[in-house]
């Protein structure tokens, strides 16, 4: 079982050191340009029309159009929160997706989510959480340091917050509780104490998930019962999936432990970035035509139930 424990540091007055190019400067926020750290080029994926003349959704397990450039960080929130932003070059993003790794994991499990996500023209941050070891666990506090991380880098944009494993129940909690929350995605969730199942219920904005196949890293998909407590809830299973293969990259401390699935690592891992990729275009509104991919009677969503890598929750 997770220890709870609280980490008694003071919140202090948010600030953000940034590093850039070897040298680091301290700011009220994060959303100036600065040197950047990474540039990925990008690969351009290319959409048609339905008849209907409704977009049809792209294919989001390719690249996005948008090189990314990568910042690093560190925001005082209750201890030193690192942190790194990826940003879509040339796009003004329409939300902020705040992208949370899982228990005794770092940022560096989900940057590849993050890069992938912001090539399509989303801002994403990935914080470090503070209280998320084994020596500190405290899911309500790391809600609260991922609102405020959030809100330091002062963006005004709607927020989209999603996690992996224990991050997926940080960053629901801090859903529940941010006014510029709009929709959460959960890959994996994990929650502990019911903490996700009493926020669930006065939640009012879209919560969906992906779940691997049960086992005791996921408390045997206890997130279950976090969805069918939320109104309007969807979870989609990824049939064969295991725990590691939510994160991207995932390493040997995850599935020495963990790695079982036994499926295709391929097909899972194309599974789960098209979908997290549609979800958080859908609710950002950078592509409303992204839901299909959620939606039975499209492309997308029954080639992935007709070939055996999907099915409800």
């Amino acid at each position: 079982m997770w220890l709870s424990m609280w980490l008694a540091c003071g919140p202090g007055q948010l600030q953000v050191e940034e590093t850039s190019g070897g040298t680091t400067a301290t700011t009220s926020n994060a959303t100036g340009t600065g040197t950047s750290e990474t540039s990925t080029a990008p690969t351009t994926s290319t959409t048609g029309t339905s008849p209907t003349t409704a977009p049809e959704a792209a294919d989001y397990r390719l690249r996005g159009p948008y090189a990314v450039t990568r910042r690093d960080g560190n925001t005082q929130t209750s201890c030193g929160m690192a942190w790194s932003s990826f940003q879509p070059n040339g796009h003004d993003p329409l939300a902020l997706v705040v992208l949370s790794h899982g228990w005794q994991r770092s940022k560096a499990q989900v940057e590849g989510w993050a890069d992938h996500w912001a090539s399509w023209g989303l801002a994403v941050l990935t914080p470090s959480l503070c209280h998320a070891n084994i020596l500190d666990t405290d899911h309500e506090q790391n809600a609260l340091d991922l609102i405020a991380v959030a809100a330091a880098f002062d963006t005004g944009l709607p927020i989209v917050y999603a996690g992996h494993s224990a991050g997926g129940l940080g960053t629901f909690l801090a859903a529940s509780q941010d006014s510029l929350a709009i929709a959460h995605l959960g890959l994996d969730l994990v929650d502990n104490a019911d903490l996700a199942v009493t926020a669930a219920n006065p939640l009012a904005i879209p919560a969906y998930g992906l779940i691997s196949e049960p086992d005791a890293c996921n408390e045997d998909n206890n997130a279950l019962d976090v969805y069918a407590a939320v109104q309007g809830g969807v979870l989609v299973r990824v049939l064969g999936a295991d725990h590691c293969d939510f994160e991207s990259p995932t390493d040997w401390g995850c599935t020495t432990f963990c790695g079982d699935g036994g499926a295709d690592d391929d097909l899972v891992h194309g599974t789960i970035l098209g979908l997290s990729t549609a979800f958080v275009l859908w609710q950002s509104g950078e592509a409303p035509e992204a839901e299909q991919w959620w939606t039975a009677g499209y492309p997308y969503y029954d080639s992935l139930v007709d070939g055996g890598l999907i099915r409800g929750g």
